[in-house]
C-alpha cells in the first residue's frame, strides 16, 4: 500500500510553508534456500542454505504542477537488498541512497523525460510477463537472456504517451570516464537504447535495441571491443481462462578489437496458469554458442535455465511463493543467479573479486514471502 506523506518545507526569514505530495513504496522480499555449484570439476560450491532477499527496495517519488499541463517528476530509488547480511553482499558491497532508478524531469502531453541513474528504454519497456519471478534468486532477466537492459547512469531518457496501444522510450547515456589503456586505446562506451512496446487487449509485442560504445578490458591493457549491439522482439498473450504464454528472442554481437567478431543468440519461452489467487509457472530460457569464439569451441559459451514454481496472493500487497531453478553451463560459460540480487560464487565469496569459476551450474530451490508498499 502506497502512502501519501504531505512534506512542509520552510524557507527565508519570513517561515512561510509550500507543500508537495511524496510517495512512498518499496518492497521487502525475504526467502530461505538451498543452493550449490558444481559441475567444473574444479573449486565448487557445495549445498547449503541461506537466506536471500531478491531485489528489497525503498523508494520515494512526487512532482509539481507546473500548470499548462506540465509538470515536474522526480524520483529516488534505493536497494535494500541483502537485509539479511547487514545491507552487505556476499562480494562486500553495500548499497548507498540512490542505487536504483533515481531522476529528475518533466512531464506532460508530449509524454516524459528525465535524466539521471534509470534503467534504459531496452529494459523498461521489456514484457514483464515473460519472467515471471523476477526480482527473486529465480529471476532470468538479466543474466541468461535481456542482457542488453541495464540501468545506465549519467543517462537522459524520454518516453511517449500511450498512443493507440503504442509506447516507445528513447535513452542515451554518457561515459563521463574516458579512461585510457595501457596501450594508449580511450573508451568511449556511450550506450543509446530505442524500444517499443504494443499492447492490444491480451496481446503484447515488443522490439528493443541497444547500440555501445568501445569498452577497455578488464585489466586495462587495451580495448575489449569496439561496439556491442543488442537486439530483442518479444510477444505474449493472456487467455480468458487464466493462461499466459510468451515467447522472445534477443541477440548479442560484439566488434572486437585485434579479434573475430562474435555473434551469440538467446531466447526464452515462459507459460503461466492462474487459479484465483494461485499462479504456476514453468520457464525455459537457452543461450546458444558464441560464433567467433577466440578460445574454445562455440558450444562450450552455451547456457540454459529452467524454472518451476508457484506463486500466491494472500492479499493485496502480500505474496508467497516457491520455486525450483537451474542453470546448465558448458565448460566455459558462468552464467549466475541475476546480477546483484542474489548470485553464488565458489570464490573468494565476501569479497569484490568474488567469483563463479566456468562450468558450475548454480541451483537452488526455495520459499519465501514479498510484501509490497
Amino acid at each position: 500500500m502506497r502512502k501519501r506523506v504531505i512534506c512542509s518545507l520552510l524557507a527565508s526569514t519570513w517561515s512561510y510553508a509550500a507543500f508537495a505530495d511524496v510517495t512512498i513504496y518499496g518492497s521487502l522480499n525475504a526467502s530461505i534456500e538451498s543452493v550449490k555449484a558444481k559441475g567444473s570439476g574444479t573449486s565448487e560450491l557445495p549445498r547449503l542454505t541461506r537466506i536471500a532477499t531478491g531485489t528489497s527496495y525503498i523508494g520515494f517519488k512526487g512532482g509539481e504542477d507546473l500548470g499548462n499541463g506540465l509538470s515536474t517528476i522526480w524520483q529516488i530509488d534505493t536497494n535494500l537488498r541483502n537485509f539479511e547480511q547487514g545491507g552487505v553482499n556476499d562480494q562486500g558491497q553495500t548499497a548507498v541512497l540512490g542505487t536504483r532508478n533515481t531522476f529528475l524531469g518533466l512531464q506532460g502531453a508530449f509524454g516524459k523525460v528525465y535524466a539521471g541513474n534509470s534503467d534504459n528504454a531496452y529494459k523498461a519497456l521489456a514484457d514483464i510477463r515473460l519472467d515471471p519471478f523476477v526480482n527473486t534468486t529465480a529471476d532470468v532477466f538479466g543474466g541468461i537472456f535481456d542482457r542488453g537492459g541495464a540501468r545506465l547512469p549519467n543517462s537522459v531518457h524520454y518516453f511517449s504517451p500511450t498512443l493507440g496501444g503504442f509506447r516507445g522510450g528513447v535513452t542515451y547515456s554518457f561515459d563521463e570516464r574516458r579512461p585510457i589503456a595501457t596501450d594508449g586505446s580511450v573508451q568511449n562506451n556511450y550506450r543509446l537504447s530505442i524500444a517499443g512496446r504494443y499492447e492490444w487487449q491480451a496481446l503484447t509485442v515488443g522490439l528493443a535495441r541497444d547500440v555501445q560504445g568501445s569498452k577497455l578490458n578488464a585489466a586495462g591493457t587495451t580495448l575489449d571491443y569496439t561496439g556491442r549491439a543488442f537486439g530483442r522482439a518479444n510477444i505474449s498473450y493472456a487467455f480468458s481462462e487464466g493462461t499466459t504464454i510468451g515467447a522472445a528472442f534477443e541477440q548479442d554481437k560484439r566488434s572486437n578489437y585485434k579479434a573475430r567478431d562474435t555473434t551469440q543468440n538467446g531466447w526464452i519461452a515462459t507459460v503461466t496458469q492462474s487459479f484465483g489467487r494461485s499462479k504456476v509457472s514453468l520457464l525455459y530460457s537457452a543461450l546458444g554458442g558464441l560464433q567467433g569464439a577466440a578460445t574454445g569451441q562455440p558450444d562450450d559459451y552455451k547456457s540454459s535455465q529452467w524454472v518451476f514454481g508457484a506463486m500466491y496472493d494472500m492479499s493485496k500487497n502480500t505474496q508467497v511463493y516457491a520455486f525450483a531453478t537451474k542453470i546448465n553451463n558448458h565448460s566455459r560459460a558462468a552464467i549466475n543467479f541475476t546480477g546483484p540480487v542474489d548470485p553464488v560464487f565458489d570464490q573468494k565469496s565476501g569479497s569484490s573479486s568474488a567469483t563463479l569459476t566456468p562450468g558450475n551450474c548454480p541451483q537452488s530451490i526455495g520459499m519465501g514471502m514479498r510484501v509490497f508498499f
